[in-house]
């Protein structure tokens, strides 16, 4: 089925929040940029009722993306971008888990606008002698609870996993599709510092598909010395720069120890560099519409709601459509 001859399961726009009581459905014509494309019955969004621009965004991206609006799950939940485990557990696990108990072909999962970031460490007891350690990983994650809201939403459909520490991933590196019916969602969420911001992706992603993200690559590595041991991490940037090159991106590989100054790239479209704390340009400027980057830091998603902390909420401040980044060290 094709979005331009919708079926019964789209919903007329009420004024309701999908799934409230006494919400008739009936046929609704998608919009004409959502027609042709196939509907999207293996994704679902996840809004937060007490955030009216966060339902808002989640129609939009269902009348963009062919997706039912029965498809939006809409749950009442903090406002804030850190909760503990039991909001977590009651507030937005349970139905997230008993929407997709009944729908095996869900594979995709899109937190919008409103939905909170991260959960705090709920069991400290055992973190003590761990934080003795010189070893990072053992003092940050062996022990620790605290995590990702969208990593814990991945792993909905494995009601029993472990929650101290990292969990081994049997599909990193891998080269086979994570498919629906499988007991992993793939999670990425719509967000940002302001609920335009987290609208604009909607339609940048669109664009960059349509017209490609056209403009120039910059990689900012440290310059740091072979003898350094985080001397590998400039090495992963040096090779991802090879793969770009050979994608046809032109650009600039940046060697030098301080950070690139943004305001000064020309068509910045790609970009990827490591290990400042924040993102601080100096003055305003714009990455090219449909563009993609990060920065490599372990707090570069703390906070995603501030266009000036941390690295996910700048960068998307400043234009990029997609990006990526941790909301605790190194989680």
């Amino acid at each position: 089925m094709v979005c331009a001859e919708p079926g019964p399961r789209f919903r007329q726009d009420t004024g309701k929040s999908p799934g409230d009581a006494g919400e008739e459905v009936v046929p609704q014509k998608p919009g004409a940029e959502s027609a042709g494309l196939p509907r999207r019955d293996d994704l679902v969004v996840l809004a937060n009722a007490a955030v009216p621009d966060g339902v808002d965004i989640a129609r939009y991206y269902c009348a963009k993306r062919c997706v039912p609006l029965e498809n939006i799950i809409t749950v009442r939940t903090s406002t804030a971008e850190e909760i503990d485990w039991p909001t977590f557990r009651n507030e937005i696990l349970k139905p997230v888990s008993e929407f997709l108990l009944k729908r095996t072909e869900v594979l995709y999962l899109v937190p919008v606008y409103g939905i909170p970031l991260k959960i705090k460490e709920e069991n400290t007891a055992n973190d003590a002698e761990a934080a003795k350690s010189e070893n990072t990983v053992t003092k940050m994650v062996t022990t620790r609870d605290y995590c990702c809201v969208d990593a814990e939403l991945a792993l909905v459909r494995r009601p029993e996993h472990q929650l101290d520490g990292w969990i081994p991933s049997e599909v990193f590196m891998g080269h086979s599709a994570i498919k629906p019916g499988g007991d992993l969602v793939l999670v990425c969420r719509l967000d940002g510092p302001s609920p335009a911001i987290a609208k604009r992706l909607i339609d940048d992603a669109l664009y960059g598909e349509k017209m490609g993200i056209v403009g120039k690559a910059y990689i900012d590595v440290r310059g740091l010395d072979r003898a350094n041991p985080y001397w590998s991490g400039d090495d992963d940037m040096r090779r991802a720069w090879e793969h770009i090159k050979s994608a046809g991106y032109d650009g600039t590989l940046d060697e030098k120890p301080e950070l690139m100054d943004f305001p000064s790239l020309e068509a910045p479209a790609l970009y990827w560099g490591w290990y400042a704390g924040d993102c601080k340009p100096s003055k305003d400027f714009k990455f090219v519409r449909g563009a993609v980057g990060a920065h490599l830091h372990s707090f570069a998603a703390h906070t995603i709601r501030a266009k000036d902390k941390a690295w996910v909420g700048p960068l998307l401040h400043y234009g990029i459509a997609a990006t990526t980044g941790t909301v605790y060290e190194p989680l």
